[in-house]
């Protein structure tokens, strides 16, 4: 259900969506996803002048469902122009209580071709798993 800039339902991770998931690449798991099912509450802003904000509190889905009454929550903003744009997403897993974060910046030199860069950072010292952790440490 979307009324205005609420959200709330079913949808995939604001950590995803805003920042416009990682597109046609070779290798695109360097810098880890959220969750692609999740319950969510989210609010979306456009100032109408290229400045854009998200967030959203968020269930999580199988292993990373919630487990206490406090939400995964996602925070993002976007600045576009004509010359691309830069968006920037900040999590915090409420289970692990750890952070992640990342930056993407598209660029259109010409009106055939669009390029992107996106650099990820995320704290792990409560992660269990070393294979999700090595990209982001």
């Amino acid at each position: 259900i979307q009324l205005g800039g609420l959200r709330v339902g079913k949808d995939e991770s604001a950590f995803d969506t805003f920042i416009g998931y990682a597109g046609n690449v070779i290798q695109d798991t360097l810098v880890p996803y959220g969750d692609f099912d999740t319950n969510v509450v989210q609010y979306y802003f456009d100032a109408g002048n290229g400045f854009s904000a998200v967030i959203s509190l968020e269930e999580g889905q199988g292993f990373h469902t919630i487990d206490s009454y406090v939400p995964h929550v996602v925070g993002g903003v976007k600045w576009t122009q004509g010359w691309g744009a830069i968006t920037g997403v900040v999590a915090y897993d409420s289970n692990y209580e750890e952070v992640a974060g990342k930056v993407r910046l598209d660029v259109t030199p010409m009106e055939n071709l669009s390029l992107f860069l996106m650099v990820g950072y995320g704290t792990d010292d409560n992660l269990t798993d070393p294979t999700y952790a090595w990209p982001a440490g």
